[in-house]
């Protein structure tokens, strides 16, 4: 008999062996048998992946990326790749600013109070600390003066480097304030080497110091009440008399460069680095479990970069070498903290607004410490609707009874029972996504209204096969335009799905490139979600680390784009020296070519703009045919597709069942390539089986959209 099915979606991804008898299921009408580098988009069809473009290259051999991200209207850029490698440094990729040498001076965010400075006054002026944050008051009084200042020694082989110092007040402000005073002196209050007079909340001063000892002080004047306008009817300018400092910095500029820095973490350390962006403010924090937790700062005002460990105030007891929180996260204007090895059940939350101040007590701003009582390690953190902890082996929410976390009003309530690994958690719309005790499984955790609690939901059900052996390592998630979550696997590939909340539905989709993939993020550049990976790729034969970003035009791994003015015969491209490459030149594909040692190649084809990356193939493979029979499965009885059809959008032709369709037309002129195909393709079919699998393959570095597989199905009568 002869049968018409049609696959119009494929939205369920690959399924699981222990499902292909399972035709009676709606996911089984909607999956595939395997899908290597094709992505399930949300609405059914199953997309070529995009190709990844070469960022840039960082020393090492392990190494992960995070990501920094920058408001929109960042005149440097909106996000950026933190690459920390094991060569011993963290990179900045495609930042090109001042940087900051090694912190000069002690005590810069004064978290010690102002142990290291000396303090004088004079007349009415005053200083005073409170809370971590320095007070110069001048008083009404110009002549009086309040001052803070350090006595400075630097390497004398740094004598004649230009130096910045930088001050930061607490906030910025319309208010008039006393002007900031910056000197620097070979003795105490000394002007002889720099002088800068400021009136903004951060303001910096460079100097080349002559010596390799001199005095820095930061100092305010008293501030006389502005009399206002002689104009009637006109309120005076109000004015403040104090300044209060957050930050004094100094060091060494090393000017116009790519920025890095060098870290401690060890590449054990860096595979469990967590991050965030801190809410409002261009920083990064980072935490390893084993090193005191780091900030990442980009300061838009001065355009520098620097790098330091979090100077705490009253950091707990608990936290030391090798003891060091492994997670955070931000909820409720706290930061909060978890994940210590010597008190792995407690967290900590900062005061309010003072991501950095860790004070304990009793009001309801102060400082909260927790410790729930169920045993198990915090893995991650996740502030949505509530602050959600995940252990290695619970889930956990944190509440308060009039809804606002303080020290008096705390309450842990266990939500499930699942367990997770070390792996930063990820907030998917309105749930939560983390990773299982063994690296296997893929949970989400959400709300239910309804039951008035957190619910967790196995997402690898369906596809659990593809972990089998090959933990999960890493995630990150790009919600636009699709909602992919990005997997890093143990063994260098990328395990993906697609989720679509209103469905519940993940998809998943695998992936394999020509490198082993080490680490991934996503970094939101003009409203688009990028993708963003680091993949030891070989270059002449060595082992080298690439930053790549997916493109959404591009269909090679790792690629450049060149081009002319004059048509070119021959390329070069450095960092795929050695390598077999495709090429797209002026959107056309030519054959593969193999680049020398120089990353030089000879085209076949002259043309003014090529494309030219690392070659990857997709595979599509359909579950079994099992349309039904008189007696339910048609499983045992043999088949032959005597027609196939399948339908693209906007694509270039693929092979089906090793058949490629016409892929040439009359209309189209010669030396020119055939247009991208929107319609439905058929090819014909030979022999029985009892599977009557279609396989669809892309070995073009073009684009290719499935959106259904049809056509007529011959299959033995009873």
């Amino acid at each position: 008999m002869k049968i018409h099915p049609l696959q119009n979606r494929f939205d369920a991804g690959i399924l699981s062996p222990r499902m292909h008898l399972r035709s009676d299921i709606e996911g089984y009408q909607a999956g595939v048998k395997d899908m290597v580098n094709f992505v399930v988009l949300k609405q059914g069809p199953a997309k070529f992946r995009n190709g990844t473009i070469f960022i840039g290259e960082v020393a090492g051999s392990y190494a992960r990326n995070f990501p920094f991200q920058l408001s929109p209207d960042s005149e440097v850029g909106e996000a950026f790749d933190i690459v920390i490698s094991d060569d011993g440094n963290l990179y900045v990729i495609g930042a090109t600013s001042a940087v900051l040498g090694a912190e000069v001076l002690t005590n810069t965010s004064f978290g010690s109070g102002l142990n290291g400075w000396e303090v004088t006054a004079t007349g009415g002026a005053s200083v005073n600390w409170v809370s971590g944050v320095t007070i110069l008051e001048g008083g009404n009084n110009p002549s009086d003066r309040a001052t803070i200042s350090q006595l400075v020694t630097i390497n004398p082989a740094d004598v004649g480097n230009t130096f910045r110092l930088t001050y930061t007040t607490e906030t910025q402000t319309e208010l008039l304030k006393p002007d900031i005073f910056l000197d620097v002196g070979t003795t105490q209050n000394g002007t002889d080497i720099a002088q800068g007079i400021y009136r903004g909340f951060n303001d910096s001063l460079e100097f080349t110091p002559n010596t390799d000892t001199f005095w820095v002080t930061i100092s305010a004047n008293g501030v006389e009440e502005d009399p206002g306008s002689f104009e009637p009817n006109v309120t005076p300018v109000p004015r403040t008399t104090n300044r209060r400092l957050v930050k004094i910095s100094l060091a060494d500029t090393v000017g116009e460069a790519q920025i890095s820095f060098p870290h401690s973490y060890s590449a054990t350390d860096i595979s469990r680095i967590q991050t965030r962006m801190v809410p409002d403010r261009d920083e990064m924090y980072l935490v390893s479990g084993n090193n005191a937790p780091t900030r990442l700062e980009y300061n838009d005002i001065t355009g520098v970069w620097s790098y330091s460990v979090i100077p705490f105030t009253s950091e707990p007891s608990e936290w030391g070498s090798g003891s060091y929180p492994s997670t955070l996260t931000f909820f409720q204007g706290r930061s909060w903290w978890g994940g210590v090895k010597n008190s792995p059940e407690t967290f900590w939350g900062s005061k309010s607004a003072e991501y950095e101040n860790l004070t304990i007590g009793s009001l309801d701003n102060e400082a909260i410490e927790y410790t729930i009582a169920q045993k198990g390690q915090i893995r991650w953190m996740e502030g949505i609707r509530n602050l959600v902890i995940g252990t290695n082996t619970a889930e956990y929410i944190v509440t308060a009874q009039d809804g606002l976390l303080t020290p008096s009003d705390v309450d842990v309530d266990m939500q499930s029972a699942n367990g997770s690994d070390n792996i930063q958690s990820l907030p998917v719309g309105n749930a939560v996504i983390y990773v299982s005790s063994d690296g296997r499984k893929v949970y989400k955790s959400v709300f239910k209204w309804t039951e008035d609690s957190w619910f967790s939901d196995d997402l690898t059900f369906v596809a659990e096969h593809l972990t089998d052996g090959n933990r999960i390592v890493d995630m990150s998630f790009a919600k636009n335009p699709e909602n992919i979550v990005w997997c890093t696997s143990e063994d260098g590939n990328l395990l993906a799905f697609t989720y679509e909340a209103t469905t519940e539905r993940a998809g998943w989709h695998r992936h394999e490139t020509d490198g082993r993939v080490l680490g991934g993020t996503v970094l939101q550049i003009a409203g688009r979600s990028v993708f963003s990976m680091v993949v030891s790729r070989q270059v002449n034969g060595v082992s080298v680390l690439h930053v790549e970003r997916m493109d959404p035009n591009t269909y090679v791994d790792d690629a450049a784009f060149i081009e002319n003015e004059t048509p070119m015969d021959e390329i070069q491209v450095e960092h795929l020296a050695g390598a077999t490459v495709s090429l797209v030149v002026d959107g056309a594909v030519q054959p593969d070519i193999v680049l020398d040692s120089e990353g030089r190649g000879v085209l076949k084809y002259s043309g003014n703009s090529v494309v030219v990356g690392r070659p990857y193939k997709g595979t599509f493979l359909t579950l079994d045919a099992d349309f039904g029979s008189q007696t339910g499965s048609a499983r045992t009885y043999a088949k032959r597709w005597n027609k196939i059809f399948v339908g693209l959008y906007s694509s270039v032709l693929p092979l089906i069942n090793g058949t490629r369709p016409p892929d040439r037309s009359p209309s189209t002129p010669m030396d020119t390539r055939e247009p991208d195909k929107t319609e439905i393709v058929e090819v014909t079919n030979l022999g029985y089986s009892l599977d009557a699998p279609i396989l669809i393959e892309h070995d073009l570095p073009l684009g290719m959209t499935i959106t259904g597989i049809l056509g007529e199905l011959g299959q033995e009568s009873l």
